[in-house]
Parts: C-alpha cells; structure tokens; sequence
C-alpha cells in the first residue's frame, strides 16, 4: 500500500519538538512496511519552508526515508483539486465566510494521493475528509 505524505506530517517528523513527533514515528514506520512513501512536488514546495530546512537536507531526508517525490502531476489532479475547491468555496459563501481558510496545496495533495491510490499521513484529517471523503488516512481516527 501506498502512503502519501502531507506537509505537516513532515514537519512532526523532522521536528523533535513538534507536538506529533511521537505520534507519527510509528504511523511512519507501519507505512514504510507496508508500503512506497510518496509526496507530491507541492509538499515538497511547503517542506523548504520549515526553518532551517535546506534544499540539500530535504532531498537528504526523502532519500533516507526512500520516498519518492512525484515532480509531474496528471491534468486529473489539477481537476480534482479545482474541482474540491470550488465545492469548498461555495460552502464557505453559503455559511456567510468571504475568505477561505483552507490553500489550495491542501486540495492539489488530497488529489494527487486519491490519484496515486495512497493513503494519506496527515494530521489534518478534518479538511481533507470533507473534501475528499474516500480518501483513506493515516492516523484513521
């Protein structure tokens, strides 16, 4: 099985002090027995963010970790994303919110795992059921 991996979970895992450190070692773990780790370019994107965080280490770290960065999306994911966006804008102006709370990267990574047939490593779950809800995540809860 396939396991996508969301920004924030590699946060928790580059982080020793982030509050979900403990919590996704063994999540990482079960996922790399179980199966290819994978990110789209998009995570990698935000994971430069992290401070601290250089270019030469990420690329490091996703080679230590044996996953796999996907550099190339299909126009299927693009689609999806705009597609789950736009239901989730429209929600939001039923509800009376003008601005959106949610990127659209959070969209682009939900979509790209669906596509891939991965789960998704996130600590979001929230945001990315109501958009996506067959998307199987990881911590399930």
């Amino acid at each position: 099985m396939k396991t996508a991996l969301d920004t924030n979970a590699l946060q928790a895992i580059l982080e020793q002090n982030h509050p979900f450190h403990g919590v996704v070692l063994p999540l990482l773990a079960r996922a790399r027995a179980e199966g290819q780790l994978l990110a789209c370019g998009v995570v990698y994107a935000e994971a430069l963010s992290i401070p601290g965080l250089s270019r030469a280490d990420l690329d490091e770290f996703f080679e230590q970790l044996g996953a796999v960065v996907v550099e190339t999306l299909s126009r299927d994911v693009w689609a999806r994303a705009g597609a789950a966006r736009s239901l989730y804008l429209e929600r939001r102006r039923k509800l009376g919110v003008s601005e959106p709370k949610r990127l659209l990267s959070d969209f682009i990574i939900g979509s790209h795992a669906l596509e891939e047939e991965a789960r998704l490593l996130s600590f979001d779950p929230a945001g990315y059921r109501a958009a996506f809800p067959t998307l199987v995540l990881l911590p399930s809860s």
